[in-house]
């Protein structure tokens, strides 16, 4: 409670270039009347903050990030993700070379003949639950070393898709993809948009298959993020590799569950969205069949790609002129 005493007459105060013009205390009332002169900007200038004294910065720091978008709720929790039961159909054929190169990174080297396989696959169990995913691999090289590079993937589930895309780089979109068996063909079909079928592969088991008969290579995947700004040049562009080791079902025979046989690919209706069929089917050289069991880890940068100098481009340039 302010004395009465301390407003008794009329006081004239400056603030600034603010003046408080008068001051009553009405003693009748108990009341502080008080009439001020005020200048838009200068009440302006008056409750704004000096410095830093009165900013309440706020407290997510990068160390408090989570795995994925956003990182306040994630939306993929942190590897390593586990999977049980997967049912898998691999086809590989033998594609168009220069259609093979259009769709690989300068960092990779086109292994010879061009081959593509095409995947589908049912996982039981996993970390995000029961889904299916289908998805393309042309074989290359990196430095040497076998690989299989991932220019495309489809998948039914929301959080495999972010997970994927945000850590690994995998070029996933959401489709309808069933596996299934009639009598003794196994089939994978994807549809995009749904009752438009992209794609139809087929496979009969016929031979077991030993497990260090399976052919396996490490996996890569072009992880590219997008600026913000209107650059075309992406913010980061790597070439990201990852292990998914399979290891198949083993009966109580002591047979693993791992088949190969006879099969096909077909792209169905051919899309400009969804273009699989631009690595067409000249001729299959291979299919694979099983039940297995797999951890998905964290990846590993292998390169990170930049822009070449334009400087060294020319030189290139000039150097294959005089060449021929």
């Amino acid at each position: 409670m302010i004395s009465p005493s301390f407003f008794s007459g009329i006081y004239k105060l400056r603030l600034s270039t603010i003046y408080l013009r008068y001051i009553f205390y009405d003693q009748t009332m108990s009341r502080v009347s008080v009439l001020c002169c005020l200048k838009s900007r200068e009440l302006h200038k008056l409750f704004k903050p000096r410095g830093n004294e009165m900013a309440k910065k706020g407290q997510l720091s990068i160390d408090k990030f989570q795995a994925t978008m956003p990182v306040t709720n994630e939306a993929a929790q942190k590897p390593p993700y586990y999977y049980r039961n997967m049912r898998m159909m691999f086809v590989t054929y033998r594609t168009d070379e220069e259609a093979a190169l259009a769709w690989l990174p300068e960092a990779l080297e086109l292994d010879e003949p061009a081959l593509v396989t095409i995947i589908i696959a049912h996982y039981g169990f996993s970390t995000f639950g029961p889904y299916n995913e289908a998805m393309m691999a042309i074989r290359a090289r990196l430095d040497g070393e076998l690989v299989s590079y991932y220019p495309a993937l489809f998948t039914d589930n929301e959080a495999p898709l972010i997970g994927g895309r945000e850590i690994w780089g995998w070029p996933k979109k959401l489709a309808k993809i069933s596996i299934s068996d009639q009598s003794e063909v196994m089939m994978g079909i994807v549809e995009r948009p749904t009752n438009n079928r992209l794609l139809t592969a087929t496979m009969r088991n016929v031979t077991p298959v030993a497990p260090e008969d399976f052919p396996t290579t490490n996996n890569v995947s072009l992880k590219v993020i997008p600026c913000a700004t209107e650059s075309k040049k992406p913010a980061l562009a790597q070439l990201i590799g990852s292990n998914l080791d399979l290891v198949p079902h083993v009966g109580s025979n002591g047979v693993a569950d791992l088949w190969t046989g006879p099969g096909s690919v077909c792209f169905d209706a051919p899309s400009e969205i969804d273009s699989w069929y631009k690595l067409p089917v000249k001729e299959i050289v291979g299919c694979y069949s099983g039940t297995f069991d797999a951890v998905l880890g964290h990846g590993r940068i292998l390169k990170e790609l930049k822009e070449k100098c334009w400087l060294l481009k020319l030189f290139i340039d000039k150097s294959l002129h005089s060449a021929f």
